[in-house]
Order: C-alpha cells, then sequence, then structure tokens
C-alpha cells in the first residue's frame, strides 16, 4: 500500500518498481489524498490486508494527530512498516504504537531505513530479527562529532539506528573536511559504496565527480564513494543519522544541528502545527558585522494565530528554552502561513529556500517577534564578560582557565548553589545593579550566560571596559 508520490525514490522505487518487478500486487493511494486525510491510509491497509506500507515519520505523526478509532481498522497483517527519508523520532514509533496496538498493530513491524535515490533506494534497514535500537547520547557531544552514550537526560536526545548496510554494498563515515575515514561512535558524513549506486547525474561530469566518485585519504583512489551529504555514525556495525551536513546551523563557530534546535521549538506548544517549525541563522542587516543569527519560523493552528498576544508569549518561551537547552539566542520568531513553510518534492521542510526568501524579503510574514541585536562592537566586550566569568570561575573551583570550556555545562565544573550567589554578588558589585542570582541555573553554559548579561546589561557592562579590560578601537 504506497500513498509516496512515484516522483519520490521510496514512492517510485520502493512503491512501484520493486513490487512490478516481483510481481507483487501493489495498491496507490493520491498522495494529495493522504494528506487531506491521512486515515484513508490504514483504512486501505486494513481493508485490502496489506503487508508492506510506510513512508517518512511525519506520516506517522499525521496518523496520531488525527486518529482513525481503532476498533475501525484491522492492521493484524502489517508486518513490515518502513520508515525513512527524514529523522525518526522515538516519540514516533512510541505513540504510534500505543494508538493502534488496539487495531492489531504491533511495534515489531517497524522498520527503521536509511536510503537515498542515488543508491537505488535502501542503503541500510533493521533486520526483522533483531530489536529497534535506541540509543540516548549527549547532545553536546554530537556538535563536536563524538558519541557518549547514556546522557543525562535534559542534555540527552534520543537516536534511532537504521540498522546494518544492506548486503554487498559498505558503509563509511568520513571527516567531511580531512576526508579520513573516521572509527565507530564518530560523527561525520556517510558515504556509500556497492552496486546499487548509480554512475551519476544526468548531466555534466563536473556535477557527478564530487559526489559520486570521492576516495577516502589513505585509500586508492580507484576505489571510489557515494557521499550521501548526511551526517552519522556506526555502532556495532548498525547506523544512526543524526543530521544533514547543509542544515548545520554555524554561529559563532560552533555547530548546531537544525532540526535539534526544531524538536527544542516543537516542544514549546502543541499550537505548532506539524511541520510548522524551521530553524535557519542568516547574516543580520548591518553591513559592518558578519555574525550570523538564529531565526525560527514557525506555522501556528488557526486557534492560537487569531490570538494577538500569543505569538509574543510564545517567542519569549521559545527563546528561552532554545537558550537553555543550546546556549544560543534566538533573534527572530516569525509567524507564517503554513503555506509559507517551502518543502521539497517528497515534503521535506526546504531550509535553503526558506531562508532564501528571508534573506531576499520575499517571504509573507504574519507576525514578526524580533530580540535586540546589539551593535557593532559589542563582540569584544561580550569577550571580556566572558574572560571575566571564566576567571572567577576558575578562582572559585581551582580549574585552570585554559581547561574551563565555555560551551560546557557549568554544573559540571563543580560549582554548588553558594558559589553561584558569589558569582552573582560580584556582578552586582562589578554592575552596580541587581542581578538575578538564578541565571546560571537558567542558563547553563558561560557561554549562554554571557550573551545573556550582555544584553539585559550591555550598557552597565560598557560603563565598565577599562575594569573588564575591553581593547579600545
Amino acid at each position: 500500500m504506497i500513498w509516496l508520490p512515484p516522483y519520490h525514490d521510496m514512492g517510485l522505487v520502493g512503491g512501484i518498481l520493486v513490487p512490478a518487478f516481483c510481481g507483487i500486487q501493489v495498491f496507490l493511494i493520491s498522495p494529495l489524498n493522504f494528506l487531506a486525510s491521512p486515515r484513508i491510509w490504514l483504512e486501505a491497509i486494513s481493508k485490502y490486508e496489506a503487508t508492506h506500507s510506510g513512508g517518512p515519520d511525519f506520516a506517522y505523526s499525521l496518523c496520531v494527530d488525527r486518529p482513525v478509532e481503532p476498533d475501525k481498522l484491522n492492521l493484524k497483517r502489517w508486518t513490515t512498516a518502513f520508515l525513512g527519508a527524514e529523522t525518526i523520532r522515538p516519540r514516533t514509533l512510541r505513540v504510534f504504537e500505543t494508538t493502534y496496538s488496539p487495531a492489531g498493530f504491533r511495534a515489531d513491524s517497524f522498520m527503521p531505513c536509511y536510503g537515498l535515490a542515488e543508491s537505488t533506494l535502501m542503503a541500510t534497514c533493521r533486520r526483522k530479527e533483531s530489536p529497534i535500537n535506541l540509543l540516548r547520547v549527549d547532545s553536546d557531544g554530537l556538535r563536536k562529532k563524538v558519541v557518549l552514550p547514556e546522557a543525562p537526560a535534559e542534555n540527552g536526545r534520543i537516536v534511532v539506528s537504521c540498522g546494518p548496510v544492506v548486503a554487498g554494498h559498505e558503509i563509511r563515515i568520513v571527516d567531511p573536511e580531512t576526508r579520513q575515514a573516521l572509527q565507530e561512535q564518530q560523527v561525520g558524513e556517510i558515504w556509500l559504496r556497492g552496486p546499487s549506486v548509480a554512475q551519476g547525474y544526468w548531466g555534466p561530469e563536473y556535477q557527478t565527480r564530487p559526489i559520486f566518485q570521492a576516495s577516502i585519504e589513505g585509500e586508492p583512489e580507484e576505489r571510489t564513494y557515494l557521499r550521501s551529504g548526511d551526517l552519522g555514525f556506526l555502532r556495532d556495525g548498525e547506523l544512526y543519522v543524526t543530521g544533514r551536513l547543509k542544515d548545520l546551523i554555524v554561529i559563532r563557530g560552533k555547530n548546531h544541528d537544525a532540526e535539534d534546535i526544531e524538536q527544542t521549538v516543537k516542544e514549546c506548544s502543541e499550537e505548532i502545527r506539524e511541520g510548522g517549525c524551521v530553524a535557519f541563522s542568516a547574516s543580520p542587516e548591518s553591513v559592518d558585522s558578519n555574525d550570523e543569527r538564529l531565526v525560527i519560523l514557525i506555522a501556528l493552528k488557526t486557534r492560537a494565530a487569531a490570538d494577538a498576544e500569543f505569538p509574543r508569549k510564545l517567542a519569549s518561551g521559545i527563546r528561552k528554552a532554545v537558550t537553555d537547552r543550546h546556549g544560543i539566542h534566538v533573534r527572530e520568531v516569525l509567524v507564517v502561513e503554513p503555506g509559507v513553510i517551502a518543502r521539497t518534492a517528497s515534503r521535506k521542510v526546504s531550509r535553503h529556500t526558506c531562508r532564501k526568501a528571508y534573506i531576499e524579503g520575499s517571504m509573507d510574514i504574519r507576525k514578526r517577534v524580533a530580540f535586540q541585536d546589539r551593535r557593532a562592537g559589542s563582540r569584544e566586550l561580550e569577550q571580556a564578560v566572558q574572560s571575566w566569568l571564566v576567571g572567577r570561575i576558575a578562582d572559585l573551583t581551582g580549574i585552570p582557565q585554559p581547561s574551563i570550556d565555555v560551551t560546557s555545562k557549568i554544573s559540571a565544573l563543580g560549582l554548588d548553589s553558594f558559589d553561584a550567589m558569589t558569582i552573582g554578588a560580584q556582578l552586582e558589585e562589578l554592575l552596580d545593579e541587581e542581578i538575578d542570582l538564578s541565571l546560571i541555573a537558567d542558563f547553563p553554559t558561560i557561554e549562554g550566560l554571557t550573551e545573556h548579561l550582555i544584553e539585559h546589561h550591555y550598557e552597565a557592562f560598557a560603563s565598565r571596559a577599562d575594569s573588564l579590560h575591553v581593547p579600545k578601537e
């Protein structure tokens, strides 16, 4: 039972070509009909007793958001429910199984997989005899391209295994800049090799060579691989996909995964539509600054969008949540109509297209909530404040200043509540202003705390520039 469009690799190869080649009966549903009424997909699986069907994560989420009464379905024959084409979220697996287990759906029917058109669809998939492996990893570690399992819940991210590579093929994780092969549990670009990999793109060879004929440093040049553009890691021979190379948001030299930020935003309110959130970075309008700033697009449900005050309240909550979890500030939250969020042919969010429309000023924005962006020259002041904080923490903990990572959790440095109060009191004495002593708990990294302090106490810090040893122009 296939609803995916025939111009999508999963719809064409998995839904039409393979069944035709194998002589298997297949039922096709219009993608537009599915999007308008997701229930017809499950009703068709039930009616025709389909055994194989699936789609991206969002398809299963739609069926949870607009559920069908389980007593009207019979999903016992649905033994292979494949998921791919976008990030697989553990919550989707859990909630879908809970919702439809009364209709006979079994959790072991899920088949997480990974593939791409350039490799004729499937590259890895879960084997039926193996469990679905979930791994909680440290989000900060992923940004630093290393996998640290069993992270604390507040800083953890659960990733879903897409299984081992299909027979006769090879998968490698490679540093995209140095082209050196990485070991298991190191994050890098996913490279593929095998008979299913296409010869190249239709058109000039210069478009094909960098993608389809990549070689790993230290290996024979004739041993070539397909570069996927996706990020992931291997663990016990299974692939875990963590993001898209093009979707990395780089702010002040630090990598942030767009999907991670979007998930944080979605958790802020149930009034954000499914698939109605996009995160990207863009340079400010000021010509004398090259800093990137974080912009969030959201599409709200009708009731919330009609409330004039709701977007501003939500934007403040989004900003705090993103700062708490990722250590960066949101500069703008833009409320748009659902149709404004650009998508690819496979219904994935096109962050690049959204970013381009934002920069060109061609985006139809319903509501804009902007947060103050400091003027040029504040970078030196911010670095001075950050150095001041590092110095105070070093004095209290005995940790050498060069060993203190401003992007790590302050709590991991061994500060207790008394130490936090001490730093707060020193700040108040320096600025001659009242400081909220809960800030260290609210902004858990030195980097995040510094940005917040600069934003809310800029003039006070600027007037103490000499005391902070800020370089003069």
